[in-house]
């Protein structure tokens, strides 16, 4: 149920509560006519908890999915990070190998012109 819906239905359960507190003080009533009242009362009061349980129990649902949810995005970051350090890494090498042959070459150039 949307929250909308929720909302709506919360707030006309909160009206027949209320009109069922105010019935059950009514001089003149019987008994069982005011306990008729306290036990509607006591049901839509009840209605009440369960509409706000549902409502919390989605949440918590949804709460969990996304949890999952970012789970599973923040372990592909991880493997993508991994693939990376090691392209990274071949390429360190590589730069390494360069300055090296560079400076050899650096070297025997320098003997040439000695």
């Amino acid at each position: 149920m949307a929250n909308t819906e929720r909302l709506i239905v919360l707030q006309k359960v909160r009206e027949a509560k209320k009109a069922a507190a105010e019935a059950s003080t009514t001089p003149g009533l019987t008994a069982d006519q005011r306990a008729l009242f306290e036990n509607l009362y006591v049901d839509l009061d009840n209605q009440e908890d369960v509409i706000i349980t549902q409502a919390l129990d989605e949440r918590i649902d949804a709460l969990r999915a996304a949890g999952s949810r970012l789970e599973a995005v923040a372990q592909q970051i991880s493997k993508e990070i991994r693939k990376l350090e090691k392209v990274a890494e071949v390429v360190d090498k590589a730069a390494k190998a360069i300055k090296i042959l560079a400076d050899i070459a650096g070297q025997a150039g320098s003997l040439v012109t000695l």
